[in-house]
């Protein structure tokens, strides 16, 4: 009598890695950003945002989800901003669920709105800790809202925030059901981009767009003013 063959023991699924965290260099005009956050950093003046008025019925969760997808597309909207050593770098952090901030108001007054909008638009952001981006949705009863989404400049100009804005929109539209977003599939991100100008100014560009202009300004006198008061030679 032959002994039962042992049951082979389940092969155990293998345990998901993490995303690793993508590390680009910063532009120079993101250099910029950063060296004058560091100097202020309860300033918020480099704050840009977006308020809009919303009539009608909405689905917060189906905002968060759209959100979140628009970070996984553009992963500048996930990136934080940290020094290695001396030199700050873009640390592109994995996907995660973006919370929206709901605010209930007693009131659709343009005032109240502003009001309760206001603390998340002006707050700082610590561009080492998180990614600079938050969203709030303020709403009186359920069919009057307001809707704010607020980055920082380090990364997004006034012309990219309008594609943000667009995006967000066809994404919570296809959350909740009313089409597809059909955007266009994206062939470079922004960290593709810092890469290509550092390794340029890196090879020699810098250097010969300074010889280019030092010569080109040689001999041109100070451009005069008309100011009403001297400039202090002492910029605090």
């Amino acid at each position: 009598m032959t002994s039962p063959s042992p049951t082979p023991s389940p092969t155990p699924s293998p345990t998901p890695s993490p995303t690793p965290i993508a590390r680009h260099p910063l532009t120079d005009e993101q250099r910029r950003l950063w060296f004058l956050q560091q100097l202020g950093p309860q300033d918020s003046g480099f704050n840009m945002y977006l308020n809009r008025r919303w009539s009608g019925p909405i689905d917060a969760r189906a905002l968060g989800a759209a959100l979140t997808r628009l970070t996984e597309r553009h992963q500048v909207l996930r990136t934080r901003f940290a020094l290695d050593g001396e030199q700050p770098v873009q640390l592109v952090e994995p996907v995660r669920d973006i919370q929206v901030t709901v605010v209930r108001i007693p009131d659709a007054a343009e005032e109240s709105f502003t009001a309760a909008c206001a603390p998340f638009v002006n707050a700082p952001f610590d561009l080492g800790e998180r990614p600079p981006l938050r969203a709030v949705l303020v709403s009186a009863g359920e069919h009057e809202h307001a809707l704010s989404v607020v980055v920082h400049h380090i990364v997004s100009d006034g012309w990219s925030f309008t594609v943000l804005w667009r995006e967000l929109l066809a994404l919570y539209r296809e959350e909740i059901g009313e089409g597809p977003a059909e955007l266009p599939v994206l062939k470079l991100q922004f960290g593709d981009f810092a890469l290509a100008e550092r390794t340029r100014l890196d090879g020699g560009a810098a250097e010969e767009a300074v010889r280019l202009w030092s010569g080109r300004l040689a001999g041109v006198s100070a451009l005069r003013m008309p100011l009403d008061h001297p400039l202090s030679p002492i910029h605090i």
